[in-house]
């Protein structure tokens, strides 16, 4: 890789001054302590509550509404809660991909901040 791209900074180590190697750690730092939170739930878990919660509430009316009789006997409503369900699950996966590609950026950034 060129050090063009590894550059943290836009100016050089001898143009930045002294503190060049202390603010380096410092962004470092930041990004791995960033990074650590992150991966720890910070910021899947509220997610995951939120869309646990959004098919439970789903299939929990269904139910109710099913026991009681106020659903009609048709068979489009048999098919209607498990692919709302199903349009559900795929958002939910479709973040979490998202955010494990903004996991691997991140990577990506402390690796070229630590060579």
């Amino acid at each position: 890789m060129s050090t063009n791209y590894r550059r943290t900074f836009s100016v050089d180590a001898e143009d930045y001054g002294d503190k060049y190697h202390e603010h380096l750690l410092e962004q470092y730092k930041l990004y791995v302590g960033l990074l650590t939170k992150s991966m720890n739930g910070g910021r899947n878990s509220p997610v995951n509550t939120y869309f646990l919660s959004a098919n439970s509430f789903l299939v929990t009316v269904y139910g109710i509404l099913a026991s009681y009789g106020i659903i009609p006997e048709q068979k489009t409503w048999q098919y209607f809660v498990p692919a709302a369900g199903l349009l559900l699950c795929i958002a939910w996966a479709t973040l979490i991909r998202s955010y494990r590609q903004l996991n691997t950026g991140e990577f990506k950034v402390i690796h070229l901040l630590d060579g």
